[in-house]
């Protein structure tokens, strides 16, 4: 019975590990709606949004953003829209855009973005990232 119960044991670890490096961490989605080329060079990681509050009393959300290039090329006039997507309705409240006219190959770059949202709602951020022809 001891070997049963720290097999158990482990498998618990190693799912509470995984659940604890996944959290938080999304990748960004396609809007065919948009002009330009979708990337398919590119990942996202997106720490999940955290409220805040103005003196006036109005919510705002933050949120850690990480974009790399995976391809084997550097990647010009490239666009990542960040959405603050309310969570049950999928409503996009605020939209934060950063244009980079030269994303190299293998190279990561982070921000933080600060999205409008009302407070004491469920939110997410999704992210697109896309090339323009310029």
């Amino acid at each position: 019975m001891p070997k049963r119960s720290g097999f158990i044991i482990i498998i618990t670890i190693a799912f509470v590990v995984f659940l604890t490096a996944a959290s938080g961490c999304t990748t960004g989605t396609e809007n065919k709606n948009d002009d330009g080329m979708y990337s398919q060079t590119f990942s996202s990681t997106i720490t999940l949004p955290e409220q805040h509050y103005r003196q006036d009393g109005t919510c705002y959300w933050v949120s850690d953003i990480m974009i790399t290039n995976n391809g084997l090329k550097d990647e010009k006039n490239v666009v990542v829209r960040c959405s603050l997507k309310e969570a049950d309705t999928g409503t996009v409240s605020d939209t934060e855009t950063k244009y980079y006219e030269l994303f190299p190959a293998g190279e990561n770059k982070g921000f933080t973005v600060e999205l409008d949202g009302d407070c004491g709602k469920n939110y997410g951020v999704g992210v697109n990232i896309k090339t323009e022809d310029k």
